[in-house]
């Protein structure tokens, strides 16, 4: 694959990574109303509904569970996981991240001020404003790739928590002999406050990848904004 080939195919994964992570932050909104407010849970409690509600959770929970781990782990190179995604940056020939930086460091063109010529101190000016610009951007380029390398290692070390739920009990069933008796393996996953932790970092390393390489400086506020007001909607209905 040529250098051309490589950074395409990094720019499009990282769109799909992007998008993908929009359907995850919908489901993870959907569920934060049934595990975190008690007041929706006592409406509930002791009514016909609750058995359901409780159907509705376990697969919330469930879905958000694998949404995470599909994001995050799945290695293979072709699919656009933070841990491709991320490996892909680092792995980049020395030339080719050069030129990802290069390209984030393009500062915007300075603009003499109107209605009078340009004369040569100003262009020098110009020219040095411009040429401190594009200094910065290398910083924060580099400032970023770290933050990203960070981001990463809390996933790295948070990996088993979340695989061995998906492998041994969502994907799979997994079951060990107990007293001549089959049952499924105990299996303990990440607990509510990993999960939300973990949405939260993801929504981060994606906006460092926009950052990094289409130097868009794309937020989630407002997607996760919707999200929440479709899940209030909904839960305010029932």
């Amino acid at each position: 694959m040529s250098n051309d080939q490589q950074l395409t195919k990094l720019q499009g994964h990282v769109l799909i990574f992007s998008e993908e992570l929009r359907d995850l932050i919908l489901t993870f909104e959907m569920l934060v109303p049934i595990a975190e407010d008690n007041e929706l849970l006592k409406k509930f409690s002791g009514t016909k509904q609750a058995f359901g509600l409780e159907i509705i959770r376990g697969s919330l929970i469930q879905e958000c569970i694998l949404g995470i781990t599909k994001l995050t782990y799945d290695p293979e190179p072709q699919n656009p996981t933070a841990k491709t995604l991320i490996k892909g940056i680092a792995t980049l020939p020395s030339d080719l991240l050069a030129k990802l930086k290069e390209a984030f460091s393009v500062p915007i063109k300075a603009v003499p001020a109107a209605n009078r010529p340009v004369t040569e101190t100003d262009s020098q000016i110009l020219a040095e404003i411009e040429r401190m610009d594009a200094e910065e951007l290398r910083r924060d380029f580099d400032q970023y790739w770290l933050e990203l390398k960070k981001e990463w290692a809390w996933f790295e070390e948070h990996r088993n928590t979340f695989l061995q739920l998906r492998d041994k009990r969502f994907a799979h069933l997994d079951v060990k002999l107990v007293d001549q008796q089959y049952q499924l393996t105990d299996v303990k996953g990440p607990d509510w406050s990993t999960v939300k932790e973990a949405v939260r970092r993801l929504v981060r390393v994606s906006e460092l990848l926009l950052t990094l390489v289409h130097r868009k400086d794309e937020g989630f506020d407002q997607a996760t904004e919707i999200a929440k007001r479709i899940a209030a909607d909904y839960w305010q209905g029932h």
